[in-house]
């Protein structure tokens, strides 16, 4: 199962996102599952890499992504909103392949 962790600040703004898993849906390289996860958080993060690196620190590992904003850019909170949203629509379709948590586990990267 993929799960997707997050954290809020009071105002509403992601302080952390983190992909970890594989969905497993079905076969490795055939699971549309997880095709679609990479594919939302990938666009994503390359989109954030070019037009907001100052903003955020991204990590990779693998099967494991995690993003920090570093302010409250509205812009890149924006974005960050729009991976959340479609891949909570892949969580309501496919709820035993992709969790969703709001978590207080995080401590913040400077």
């Amino acid at each position: 199962m993929t799960c997707l962790l997050y954290k809020l600040d009071k105002k509403n703004n992601f302080q952390c996102i983190t992909i970890k898993g594989h969905a497993n849906y079905t076969k490795t390289k055939k699971d549309i599952v997880c095709a679609a996860i990479s594919a939302i958080t990938n666009g994503t993060v390359n989109f954030l890499q070019l037009h907001y690196e100052n903003d955020c620190k991204i990590y990779y590992q693998s099967a494991n992504i995690s993003i920090y904003p570093l302010n409250n850019n509205f812009e890149c909170q924006l974005c960050l909103r729009l991976m959340f949203y479609q891949l909570e629509n892949i969580a309501n379709f496919y709820p035993d392949y992709l969790k969703i948590s709001n978590t207080q586990i995080f401590e913040r990267v400077t």
